[in-house]
């Protein structure tokens, strides 16, 4: 009964990372909006991918999907380019799914299978979405809302601090200095028994 009672209160626990990823989210959106830019899907499920516990994993995590989603701009890129040069052929359909496979495949050779999901969804974005840009600046602008939804989850998650974290630390940064112990002490100068013996010695 106590197992099951742990196990409901975890489920239905909301974390300090599912605020941040919530807040990263927001500020993508609000961003956005701002500037009237489109995009805003794809920056906000950059940010929530790339939020990890931590600010040193977020950024590995940034840094790890920069070629992943860098490869799936460029094959993109390609493809819509092979769209245009053979205009009485629809190829979407074909080149979705072959530059879903290359973008798995490029991702495994390179060790970074975790690059594979922003990869792919950069790619499709890409391929699917129909758009009066060029393919070069249209693949770009793709590469750049990547490049936001990572920027921002990487700062919501340096300055956003979890309040369970200070408490914690905050006993240790105040405790006292450890009390120095006790000195010895000194000894007199000049002992009875030395006096006696130079005495003695003396001739």
């Amino acid at each position: 009964m106590h197992n099951s009672t742990d196990e409901n209160k975890t489920r239905f626990h909301i974390g300090m990372r599912n605020i941040k990823t919530g807040l990263a989210v927001f500020l993508c959106l609000a961003l956005y909006n701002q500037l009237g830019r489109d995009g805003y899907f794809l920056a906000a499920t950059s940010a929530i991918i790339c939020m990890q516990d931590s600010v040193e994993k977020s950024v590995s995590s940034g840094l790890n999907r920069l070629l992943g989603t860098a490869f799936g701009a460029l094959l993109g890129m390609g493809l819509l380019y092979l769209n245009l040069y053979f205009p009485y052929f629809d190829l979407t359909l074909l080149s979705a799914t072959l530059g879903t496979v290359l973008t798995i495949l490029f991702c495994n050779i390179i060790r970074q299978p975790d690059s594979i999901v922003i990869g792919c969804v950069v790619l499709l974005i890409i391929v699917l979405e129909q758009t009066n840009q060029t393919p070069l600046m249209y693949s770009v602008d793709r590469l750049i809302d990547t490049f936001v939804g990572i920027f921002v989850a990487i700062l919501v998650n340096r300055y956003v601090r979890n309040p369970a974290r200070k408490r914690t630390a905050a006993p240790a940064a105040e405790a006292p200095d450890p009390v120095p112990p006790p000195e010895a002490p000194a000894e007199p100068i000049n002992k009875p028994d030395d006096h006696n013996k130079d005495e003695e010695g003396t001739v």
